[in-house]
């Protein structure tokens, strides 16, 4: 079964942690992904945006230069 392009109320609800409607699209839009209210009353958000929007693939992760504790910088006890 394909997923839909929209998600499913019960997501949306899961998603933003609210049960209000206009709770549920400020919690999205403050995000930056697009919500509306549909014709039907019920919130509709694009679930590309919402993805792209949690899990974007274009984020670099950067590893740490491995260094050596600054021993120097510790003050000894006196």
């Amino acid at each position: 079964m394909s997923e839909s392009t929209h998600l499913t109320p019960a997501e949306i609800q899961e998603a933003s942690g609210a049960h209000h409607k206009v709770k549920q699209m400020a919690w999205f839009l403050q995000l930056g992904v697009p919500a509306v209210l549909g014709a039907d009353g019920k919130v509709k958000v694009l679930r590309a945006a919402y993805h792209a929007k949690m899990m974007p693939s274009g984020t670099v992760t950067r590893t740490r230069a491995k260094t050596e504790p600054r021993l120097d910088l510790l003050k000894k006890a006196g």
